[in-house]
């Protein structure tokens, strides 16, 4: 067992000396969570710790690397889609951490292939809503109605209008504002992590968006800095959310929110609005007003470039076709028949 764990270390081919078989997965994966992916976001390392606890472990990390077939990759796919009755994301991002994985172990030569990679792909759920909510206009007045305190009001319009992530939101702070120019400065984002608490970390995309605000949000938030100069939380370098952290007995207004806490927010105010589904839960995230503002700029003929950058893509990307514009056919089949008139 030490010389494998030798061999991990350096590279090797890892062949165990007195076995002469691979390394168990549960001991490969140990290796893969604590130093490999170390160049990979602490949210993304947290989602494969968990997927391997939860649903890998219990079913292959007994198996050793060398030993683990297509069959007993299909094997395990089927059972975790009997559990969960269809094919959640949650099973994909399974897959996904095994992937990679076992994708390291073939390139570090612990094995000759990836079995993975002999089975056909699971079938995503056609059903699944993620990824086709998008908000009526009435709608988003609805939402709107149902924010009394400026601030709550404040933060749906800037994740509609600039199409801020949770975790940029909370990231925010007064100097990212340019009130002048009616720009938002989005350099950070916040994850919230098990391993390592709360961690600000560069963007998505790696790059600063600078997303434009309308001069009725602008002049919104210039208000809300002005409510909240009565707390010590409208200096520049603080939060324009801020947490609920607390020193010495009160408020610290320059503690930052927990991206997750804000997402909670907006679902409170959606529930508030009665924006619910049959089962009585909120019908939209708070990432759906941001694939709303998209998709309301695209039926104002805005290019898709411009919505592309406004969203913090990268130029030339795809994304924002095949992820954020997500209005139904109908208002574009209608701006294809403007034209026809036989009266």
């Amino acid at each position: 067992m030490v010389a494998a764990r030798e061999a991990i270390s350096t590279g090797r081919t890892v062949v165990h000396a007195v076995t002469g078989s691979t390394p168990e997965l549960r001991e490969w994966a140990r290796r893969c969570l604590t130093k490999t992916w170390d160049d990979l976001s602490p949210r993304t390392i947290d989602t494969r710790e968990r997927s391997y606890r939860l649903h890998i472990d219990p079913h292959l990390g007994h198996r050793q690397i060398g030993d683990i077939s297509p069959f007993d990759i299909d094997e395990w796919q089927n059972t975790l889609k009997a559990e969960a009755g269809e094919i959640t994301r949650t099973i994909e991002k399974a897959v996904e951490a095994l992937r990679a994985m076992l994708n390291l172990a073939v390139k570090l030569e612990l094995i000759d292939r990836n079995p993975i990679k002999g089975v056909p792909r699971a079938p995503k759920n056609s059903n699944r809503r993620r990824g086709q909510r998008v908000m009526s206009r009435d709608e988003v007045q609805q939402l709107l109605d149902a924010c009394e305190e400026t601030a709550n009001r404040a933060v749906v319009l800037v994740a509609l209008e600039c199409g801020l992530r949770r975790g940029e939101i909370v990231a925010l702070r007064w100097r990212d504002i340019d009130f002048k120019a009616r720009r938002i400065n989005v350099a950070h984002a916040i994850v919230q992590t098990k391993t390592k608490g709360r961690v600000e970390k560069i963007r998505k995309g790696g790059f600063t968006a600078r997303p434009a605000i309308s001069p009725a949000l602008c002049d919104l938030l210039s208000g809300y800095r002005a409510e909240a100069a009565v707390d010590p939380g409208s200096g520049p370098n603080d939060p324009v959310w801020p947490g609920r952290g607390r020193r010495e007995g009160k408020r610290d207004a320059s503690s930052t929110m927990c991206p997750e806490a804000m997402g909670t927010r907006i679902s409170r105010l959606i529930t508030l609005a009665g924006l619910l589904d049959e089962r009585g839960k909120p019908r939209f995230s708070l990432h759906d007003l941001r694939r709303t503002g998209a998709s309301f700029a695209e039926e104002n003929n805005v290019a898709e470039s411009i919505i592309g950058a406004q969203l913090g893509h990268a130029p030339g990307s795809r994304m924002t076709r095949q992820h954020y514009i997500r209005r139904t056919e109908e208002s574009v089949q209608d701006r294809y028949v403007a034209g026809f008139d036989w009266s």
